[in-house]
């Protein structure tokens, strides 16, 4: 099955290269009060462009749960997790979306009070061979080209596992392949044996027709992090509303995403109109924008095709001490990390109960509505 693949690989061409090279971020976003006050929020993105993969923003400002929660947010585009965090570390934002271990980096090497306050995404990267590859394992990685985003985009997680069978990143080639239509065509052509990519990425090649399988994962990769929100311990001190009143309307877009994905391609559509599908091409955008919403649904921490019960008790965003404490041991065990602070140290999971404590019947509703 085949989307239009103009659209498909411009969208992806500009999620990948930004829209600008500038270390400066640029607001998307309404109004915003003083950021001195307590129900303002400057919220940064490590990305360049909006997609429908970060229901917790689109589906939160075209369904108005952020002003139904008291908040007023701004949100900014960034280039990476590392540029967007040095926004947050220098004040000209509150509240990022991003990788934990820039966060965990930051905190421990550079003495920045930089942490977490709640999980978007628990998973890692994944390493991937075309269908018919006789590759089996990562070991049998060992002389193999494997194409990645950029030489660093998840160059830790790929230490990790080559480290695990014994080998480093001498003994494999890494190739740059980009983003979209290129990684596809580096695939097709032979040019890589194996790409490594995050789950969404993953999705787009195969809604485009490319075949792929999974290499097994780790052991040490289950309950893993790969993209929370970070903030520092000033904007917890001040601002404790508008983080709390912010998570929650995240929380409840979350598990909209999860009854209806209808619903969040829908919320999209609506608050990004220059995203939206042409005339003649709905079918096809709808469709691979519902094979990426529920393939992100299978990495925010909830188990896949969950009962209603479940959903109606899971708690979105929580974090575990123990998944920190073994993000910053990987990080230390490849060499990405100098120092060692208290795991403890890393996150704040203080407004977890407030965020998943709203009317999950109205979000049943707002999904029945949608269908």
């Amino acid at each position: 099955m085949y989307v239009n693949k103009s659209s498909f690989l411009e969208l992806n061409r500009r999620k990948f290269l930004g829209a600008a090279a500038s270390a400066l971020a640029l607001p998307v976003t309404g109004s915003l009060p003083a950021l001195g006050s307590d129900t303002s929020l400057a919220i940064g993105m490590a990305n360049s462009v909006m997609t429908v993969t970060y229901p917790y923003i689109t589906t939160s400002l075209a369904h108005g749960f952020f002003e139904e929660e008291g908040v007023n947010v701004d949100v900014v585009m960034g280039q990476n997790s590392s540029q967007i965090l040095s926004l947050l570390a220098g004040g000209t934002v509150d509240l990022v979306f991003c990788n934990p271990e820039p966060v965990i980096q930051l905190a421990a090497d550079k003495n920045v009070p930089v942490k977490s306050v709640f999980v978007v995404l628990v998973a890692q990267y994944i390493l991937t061979v075309p269908e018919g590859s006789p590759i089996q394992t990562v070991k049998d990685l060992k002389g193999k080209r494997i194409g990645m985003a950029s030489p660093v985009s998840g160059i830790d997680y790929l230490k990790a596992r080559l480290m695990d069978e014994g080998m480093s990143v001498d003994d494999i080639e890494i190739v740059p392949t980009g983003f979209g239509g290129q990684t596809i065509e580096a695939v097709k052509q032979g040019q890589v044996d194996a790409i490594m990519y995050w789950s969404d990425a993953l999705a787009l090649f195969r809604y485009s027709g490319l075949e792929l399988r999974n290499l097994p994962k780790a052991d040490w990769e289950q309950g893993l992090y790969q993209y929370v929100a970070a903030t520092r311990q000033d904007v917890i001190d001040t601002k404790p509303e508008a983080l709390k009143r912010a998570l929650r309307a995240m929380a409840r877009s979350q598990m909209l995403s999860v009854v209806s994905p209808k619903a969040t391609i829908d919320a999209f559509w609506k608050q990004y109109p220059d995203q939206a599908p042409k005339a003649g091409e709905e079918e096809a955008a709808f469709g691979q924008a519902l094979a990426r919403v529920r393939q992100q649904n299978t990495v925010i921490g909830i188990e896949s095709n969950p009962s209603r019960e479940t959903i109606m008790s899971h708690q979105w965003g929580k974090q575990e001490l123990s998944s920190w404490d073994r993000m910053q041991e990987n990080l230390l065990r490849v060499g990405s990390l100098k120092n060692k602070v208290d795991p403890a140290t890393l996150f704040d999971d203080q407004f977890s109960a407030y965020a998943n404590d709203f009317d999950r019947e109205q979000i049943y509703e707002l999904a029945a509505a949608a269908e």
